[in-house]
């Protein structure tokens, strides 16, 4: 859910909601609640700002086709997650759990240039610290390959460039098969640690989108966030120091290493699902020309108009390039 305006679309499906919440919550009438469409990211959640005498909140709602155990395992991780400080507070939920109205973050989603800042960063693996304290989620908590490996069966098989999925599904199996000799740690992860997940207020600094929770090593969340940052080797040092509080051993430095390649790993499969999802149904040139990862990682953080699926596109190739090195 990033905290972005340009979508002007108010779902059919999220008025009833506006409304129980208007009459349940604010006590009031549907016409004293102010309501504009937050941009979501690329997942079927609507995400609504509400105003209420001149205090907002948001209203995420979720999609008629999620499932109840999908709704629920998101609803639970951020209910334990807004208790530990790491999300927002929430302040009211649906009978059916399919909404949450929680505080509103003033200050927007995380910049590329924000994130480069040690003070931001440093709020950010204290809060990574603190979700990944909490207890695994009842519902559903999968390990990262078999989360991965979920999202290939699902959206692979009608792909005409196979290949590329074939090869980023490859190295995450074996990348699993690696952090398992290490004998890694294994925590409650968010899961999707992009920038635009990331809600930075003056004081503080917010996970939202809760959905992609994992059962997994922790340096998952870290590698994924340093890639959308793009670190340098001396600021992932500095992330997984700030993180341990010890200079990483060896084996915890490779087992960054290996988390990082899974998770550009990770990316070709998003990148490619993603570009496919959005030119569906349209004569959409396939073409792309590919940039370095320097440019995916900025744009994907500060661009507030919608991506095409050309950078989705490119995105997954140069991902793949990475992820092999």
């Amino acid at each position: 859910m990033e905290q972005r305006e340009h979508n002007p679309e108010i779902l059919p499906r999220v008025m009833p909601y506006v409304k129980v919440v208007a009459c349940d919550y604010f006590s009031s009438n549907l016409e004293n609640v102010r309501v504009k469409p937050l941009a979501g990211g690329y997942g079927t959640a609507a995400n609504m700002r509400l105003e209420m005498a001149d205090i907002a909140y948001v209203l995420r709602v979720m999609s008629e086709l999620d499932s109840p155990l999908k709704c629920n395992t998101e609803l639970h991780a951020m209910k334990e997650a807004a208790a530990a400080g790491v999300a927002p507070t929430i302040h009211w939920i649906s009978h059916d759990g399919y909404a949450i109205l929680m505080d509103y973050i003033a200050g927007g989603t995380l910049t590329f240039e924000k994130g480069q800042k040690s003070e931001i960063a440093l709020k950010i693996v204290d809060k990574m610290r603190k979700a990944h304290a909490i207890q695994k989620n009842p519902f559903y908590a999968p390990s990262f390959e078999a989360q991965m490996e979920e999202f290939y069966t699902q959206y692979s098989q009608e792909d005409s460039n196979k290949a590329i999925w074939d090869n980023a599904i490859s190295i995450i199996k074996e990348g699993a098969y690696q952090l398992h000799s290490l004998t890694a740690p294994i925590v409650s992860t968010h899961g999707d640690l992009n920038p635009r997940n990331i809600l930075v207020s003056e004081q503080d600094v917010y996970f939202v989108d809760w959905g992609d929770g994992t059962y997994a090593d922790p340096f998952q969340d870290l590698a994924f966030f340093s890639i959308m940052m793009d670190y340098s080797p001396e600021k992932e040092t500095y992330l997984m120091q700030s993180y341990l509080c010890h200079s990483p051993t060896i084996d915890e430095r490779k087992r960054f290493k290996i988390a990082k390649k899974m998770n550009f790993a990770r990316l070709v499969l998003s990148g490619q699902g993603i570009g496919n999802q959005l030119s569906a149904g349209q004569k959409e040139d396939t073409a792309h020309t590919s940039q370095d990862w320097s440019y995916y990682a900025r744009v994907f953080a500060n661009d507030d108009i919608p991506l095409s699926a050309q950078f989705f596109w490119g995105q997954a190739q140069v991902a793949l390039e990475s992820a092999m090195t």
